[in-house]
């Protein structure tokens, strides 16, 4: 496919999305030919599991959507994930540079190959006003049900797997239905907007590296804020379980949450997060939504810990290196050991500096180490003495 023209990325649109209009702005035999021209040459022939190469997606695009971590940062998931990890303290395994990973069109853009979702309102206002709909990131996060847009519950796709593999597809080229149990969706509508919300966050937050011990910090310190914890600091499995499905119980009959919340995977997540090793993204989701309710209440509470742990840093820092003026104490007892026999005017001159700072701010001390001898009864000269020490 030869690529003359480029349209406009929009805001939230996934990398999926925007392969597909730029496969409908041109001209190619297939959509596969489209793929292998712009996401590299790979031995998948399916369109939504080809293998996504960033570099060559910038060159054939001449950077027009900027470089690969620009890609990465608007029109990708996985800095959600990482974000999400990254929230809770779970340290990344996988080493590698996010431009070399080689996920697959549907995996950085819809988190899989299934599931997809769609505000109808979105469809309806971008089909009005720009012509023609596209996929939303924050739709694709797990546990949002709700547009955090629009306020609006969130349709479910289908998608056959012949026909996800063959072709680009945009949100009004695809069937639609409702999730099941929609007649309950109601009386989830302030969790549901609160998930949405928060995974909105999460998805544009662009703060610096997080310092993990801080952040499982935070999130231990929240523990102990609901009283979760034992008197020991470990968790306490019962009020846990408690709490949580207290909290959650309107969800359990959602098909998304209803294996997260049964009573045998939460008791794996109690175990996984006293290791620091939660691996479901939407238990993780669940976690920081119970815990702080929304995005900016995590913040808050993590630049305290941050700000807190500083402080402590600090004055340990300062425990442990000693004061001045135990500095010049020291200074005028090495003088001592070498010379037994020194006097006052003989240690003013070996070491003026600590011998005036004592004076001036420890002379009580300075009195009980290094008596005022009468005139004459000093066995040493002090200008010799004062010479040694230079000496040596």
């Amino acid at each position: 496919m030869l690529v003359y023209r480029l349209p406009t990325a929009r805001p939230d649109e996934t990398l999926y999305s925007v392969c597909a209009r730029i496969r409908l702005s041109n001209t190619a035999g297939c959509d596969r030919d489209a793929c292998r021209s712009l996401l590299g040459q790979s031995m998948s022939t399916h369109v939504d599991e080809f293998p996504v190469d960033l570099n060559h997606f910038c060159k054939v695009t001449h950077e027009d959507y900027g470089v690969p971590l620009d890609i990465i940062k608007a029109h990708c998931l996985t800095p959600y994930f990482l974000t999400l990890e990254r929230a809770i303290g779970k340290r990344n395994e996988n080493k590698g540079s996010l431009q070399t990973i080689r996920f697959s069109l549907a995996q950085v853009s819809n988190g899989g190959s299934v599931h997809w979702r769609i505000c109808p309102t979105c469809v309806a206002r971008e089909k009005t006003q720009l012509g023609v709909a596209y996929w939303h990131r924050q739709h694709q996060l797990p546990g949002s049900l709700m547009c955090a847009l629009d306020e609006t519950f969130l349709y479910e796709c289908e998608i056959p797997a012949l026909v996800r593999h063959n072709r680009f597809l945009l949100p009004d080229e695809v069937k639609t239905h409702k999730p099941p149990n929609w007649n309950t969706f109601n009386e989830c509508r302030e969790i549901l907007s609160g998930l949405a919300h928060l995974n909105s966050s999460i998805l544009v937050d662009r703060s610096i590296e997080r310092d993990l011990d801080i952040a499982r910090s935070t999130i231990w310190g929240a523990l102990a804020d609901r009283g979760l914890l034992s008197q020991q600091g470990k968790i306490d499995r019962k009020y846990f379980l408690q709490d949580l499905l207290q909290r959650y119980e309107p969800l359990e009959v959602l098909n998304c949450f209803s294996h997260d919340l049964s009573v045998s995977v939460l008791n794996r997540l109690i175990s996984q997060l006293s290791n620091n090793s939660i691996t479901s993204p939407t238990q993780q989701l669940l976690l920081l939504f119970h815990l702080f309710g929304s995005w900016e209440s995590y913040q808050s509470k993590y630049q305290w810990q941050l700000a807190f742990s500083e402080a402590n840093a600090s004055s340990s820092r300062q425990l442990e290196s000693p004061s001045v003026t135990e500095q010049h104490r020291k200074r005028c007892i090495e003088i001592r050991e070498q010379f037994p026999t020194i006097s006052r005017t003989g240690l003013a001159r070996a070491s003026g500096r600590s011998f005036r700072w004592l004076l001036q701010n420890d002379s009580a001390w300075l009195d009980k180490n290094f008596i005022r001898y009468q005139r004459g009864s000093n066995a040493t000269p002090h200008k010799q003495l004062a010479l040694e020490i230079r000496e040596k």
